[in-house]
């Protein structure tokens, strides 16, 4: 039986690649004197930038929800052959990390537009190692693990109105709004430049 209890779950909104967001399921896990296990899953349909694109953010995001730069982050995948995946980062002073870049080249190859986003973070340089289900049962106990597999329930099944219901569904209408307004901008940004 483990000692770690789940302490924390919600859909975790965090920023994404070229002014887009993404979505995940946050599920942090403590148990006394240990480091806590931080899980997040990615949701079978994907909105915005991945999990694994965007971890160093996410891991900030963590870092200041749980108040602690020291715990276990673990990628979820579910309905993947290896879903579960350790991400160990070297902690870095928080800065400002180049996080996405818009460049359009003119017809004589000069830039004509050119946007950098800048994103803080206090993470950096990750490594994945895939971690078995014997080990996530050995850590998070057969009870955790019951429970994750009924989240994921069939392929296509995970995501976020299933499992956070209405407050699910309406935070991610706002994330697919928000990155389609991101992108109109970015559009007619365009748009504008070519009938200079």
């Amino acid at each position: 039986m483990s000692e770690y209890e789940l302490n924390r779950d919600e859909l975790l909104v965090f920023p994404g690649r070229n002014c887009h967001v993404g979505v995940c399921q946050l599920r942090v896990y403590e148990a006394r004197g240990q480091r806590p296990v931080c899980i997040v899953g990615s949701f079978d349909e994907r909105i915005g930038t991945s999990i694994q694109n965007a971890i160093e953010m996410i891991a900030t995001i963590v870092a200041e929800r749980i108040g602690a730069n020291r715990f276990t982050l673990l990628e979820w995948w579910p309905h993947q052959r290896n879903p579960f995946v350790e991400v160990r980062h070297r902690r870095v002073r928080p800065r400002k990390l180049p996080f996405g870049r818009l460049v359009m080249i003119g017809d004589c190859g000069t830039v004509e537009f050119d946007r950098r986003r800048h994103v803080r973070a206090r993470f950096a340089d990750p490594a994945w190692e895939p971690w078995d289900t014997a080990r996530i049962v050995q850590t998070l106990g057969a009870d955790a693990v019951a429970e994750l597999d009924q989240l994921a329930g069939e392929p296509g099944d995970y995501d976020p109105a299933r499992v956070f219901g209405v407050s699910g569904r309406l935070r991610l209408a706002a994330v697919i709004d928000r990155n389609n307004a991101a992108i109109g901008h970015v559009v007619a940004q365009l748009a504008e430049m070519e009938t200079r």
